[in-house]
């Protein structure tokens, strides 16, 4: 309405377009341009095609502005990672606000999982699909944890398998010198029963001796009794 007034101009036009909500969701025409407006610009020497390109002009320059201030740092977070929101006019084109909006949540969510995997031991940052999407990271974070924990797993186990080894190791020493000790005894054990047997040997055969020396005397003294009588 007023589109007619006397010295509108172009941008005015188009601003008024877009104060009045005639905008498409897009930027990229207007709903209703009415006789109004085209008599308007018959007398500003611009036509509907000129007031649209001003319209979208003006509000991509805005919204661009709004979603690098939403963005903020999201682009450098990314790395290597394409992003689904450009940041650029051309970019910006023929995409709703609402859609533009989405495209940043997404590289918000996607900056963030990748900022978890870089996060976790032995992730491989650099190996990752610049093209990849929140699932295929977030897949990625599942199975690094998972290898993770189970090499952590392997390594407890190889821990405790040697530290079974070695006390195996000790106990087997242990049992190996209780042994030699028990061998050890049992060697005095036959040693002195050895020297106990001689001992025993040796006073049986003095024994011996002593009877046979005394048989022997006794036998002397009958026959010096026999030598007496015959004498």
């Amino acid at each position: 309405m007023l589109g007619f007034l006397p010295g509108m101009s172009l941008r005015d036009a188009a601003q008024r377009e877009i104060d009045y909500g005639q905008s498409t969701s897009d930027r990229s025409g207007t709903e209703n341009y009415n006789w109004q407006d085209r008599f308007g610009g018959f007398l500003g020497g611009y036509t509907r095609e000129d007031v649209e390109k001003e319209m979208q002009r003006k509000q991509d320059k805005d919204l661009l502005q709004k979603l690098e201030r939403e963005y903020g740092d999201t682009g450098t977070r990314l790395g290597v990672l394409d992003s689904s929101y450009k940041g650029t006019l051309e970019g910006i084109k023929g995409k709703t606000a609402a859609q533009l909006m989405a495209a940043q949540s997404s590289d918000k969510r996607l900056a963030g999982l990748l900022e978890t995997y870089a996060g976790i031991d032995n992730a491989n940052v650099s190996g990752i699909n610049p093209n990849i999407k929140s699932p295929g990271l977030q897949q990625l974070i599942t199975s690094q944890l998972a290898s993770n924990r189970t090499a952590k797993e392997t390594k407890a186990e190889t821990k405790a398998d040697k530290l079974l080894a070695m006390q195996l190791g000790i106990s087997n020493q242990q049992s190996a010198l209780q042994n030699k000790r028990l061998d050890l005894s049992d060697l005095r054990d036959q040693r002195q029963q050895e020297y106990n047997n001689r001992v025993l040997d040796q006073r049986d055969a003095q024994a011996m001796r002593n009877a046979r020396d005394k048989q022997f005397a006794m036998i002397l003294a009958g026959l010096n009794n026999v030598g007496q009588i015959f004498a």
